[in-house]
């Protein structure tokens, strides 16, 4: 995630991990604009649920106070799903339980996106 920061310029935010073994989540939620996976399996997936009436997952009450919610874009929601080699662009993201093998977060100056 690249942020511009104030005199400083851009920086970076660099989040890896995943290696040797998958990462694992439960109730997870993820505020994307872009998400591509090599595989993608589901199970009990509605596509094209307004924001608004999404009921599975860990829905904060609170989210839907926001300014920047709005229920009538897009989303999709599923009981369980697996991806893999995934890529996102994320606004936010929150989960239950977040198991992530060889962790690592960095910073760097610059504009230097992973993908």
């Amino acid at each position: 995630m690249v942020i511009p920061i104030p005199v400083l310029g851009p920086y970076t935010l660099v989040v890896t991990g995943g290696t040797g073994r998958p990462v694992e989540a439960a109730n997870l939620f993820i505020d994307a604009t872009s998400v591509a996976a090599a595989q993608a399996n589901t199970n009990n997936i509605d596509i094209g649920v307004a924001a608004g009436a999404v009921t599975k997952g860990p829905i904060n009450p609170q989210d839907r106070k926001s300014r920047w919610f709005n229920p009538d874009v897009f989303a999709q929601q599923a009981t369980s799903v697996v991806l893999e080699n995934v890529r996102v662009i994320s606004v936010a993201t929150s989960a239950g339980t977040l198991n992530v093998p060889n962790f690592r977060m960095r910073v760097e100056q610059g504009n230097n996106p992973c993908f």
